[in-house]
């Protein structure tokens, strides 16, 4: 019995696919769905007349008065940007931190102006050490003129 099991479900011939059974669409769901996008157009551009597609501007007026020298009441009030005729970049030979600036953005200034410092604490300190090398060269130089001038050391 198990036998025939076996060769029973080894059998694929019975296995089908019935293709002529199930639903059949036909021409009245086409004719459904074509109505159902007509409305909806329909209802959309009904929508977009009534909304306000033809609404007229509102348009105020006035009248046109001289206005003299004494009327303080009319003030005329522009915005924008005011931009200079000519523009410079400003900067440095040398890098460092900025000790002071004696100017304000817009400022005028004319040739020859201090316009800012750099902190310069260890340049000062380094021209210091070079001075002091030398003035100890310069007494160098004289004790060794010295020297040789009295015979003590060969020139």
């Amino acid at each position: 019995m198990a036998d025939e099991l076996k060769a029973e479900s080894l059998d694929l011939s019975s296995l089908r696919i019935p293709r002529d059974e199930g639903p059949r669409r036909g021409r009245r769901g086409v004719l459904v769905f074509s109505a159902a996008i007509a409305m909806l157009g329909a209802a959309g551009i009904v929508w977009v007349l009534l909304r306000g597609g033809t609404r007229a501007a509102v348009v105020q007026t006035d009248f046109v008065r001289l206005v003299g020298a004494g009327a303080t009441s009319a003030v005329l009030s522009a915005g924008g940007y005011i931009l200079p005729d000519r523009k410079a970049d400003v900067s440095s030979k040398v890098y460092g931190r900025l000790e002071w600036i004696g100017v304000d953005a817009g400022s005028k200034v004319k040739a020859g102006d201090v316009l800012a410092r750099l902190a310069n604490a260890g340049e000062a300190g380094r021209v210091d050490e070079a001075k002091a090398a030398l003035a100890e060269a310069e007494r160098e130089l004289d004790r060794m003129k010295r020297l040789v001038e009295a015979g003590v050391e060969t020139r």
